[in-house]
């Protein structure tokens, strides 16, 4: 399960401007991430110059899980289900998210998104919070 402190290493909270309705997001890293090119989990460490105080939310609704590519270390980049459509060969729920830690770690172990996206790769849980 994910580590539900507040670490800023681990988590951002994240506000989302629409028109019709602001939506606020918040996210939480696991602890390890998948390295692809020897296909195992690894411990990563944090850019601590960057740290923050992060409070976590009360009543965050989950909503799903995510796995990024962190080729530059600390900085996020594709989304491995949504920016390479890799979401059109396994199940997502309506916002493009795994429903499991369990499945997201099952398909990279797997090779499911083998060589997609410059790795490693990291699961996000993706929470709301309206």
């Amino acid at each position: 399960m994910l580590n539900r402190r507040a670490e800023a290493d681990r988590a951002l909270v994240v506000e989302a401007d629409d028109d019709a309705q602001p939506q606020t997001f918040y996210y939480e890293l696991y602890p390890e991430q998948w390295n692809d090119c020897l296909g195992e989990w690894e411990a990563f460490s944090v850019d601590s110059k960057r740290a923050v105080t992060i409070e976590v939310p009360q009543s965050p609704t989950l909503e799903g899980f995510d796995i990024v590519s962190f080729a530059f270390g600390s900085q996020p980049e594709c989304s491995l289900l949504s920016c390479s459509h890799l979401a059109e060969r396994v199940c997502v729920n309506e916002q493009c998210l795994l429903p499991t830690l369990e499945e997201a770690k099952t398909l990279l172990a797997s090779g499911e998104f083998h060589g997609c996206e410059p790795g490693p790769y990291r699961i996000l849980a993706v929470y709301s919070l309206n």
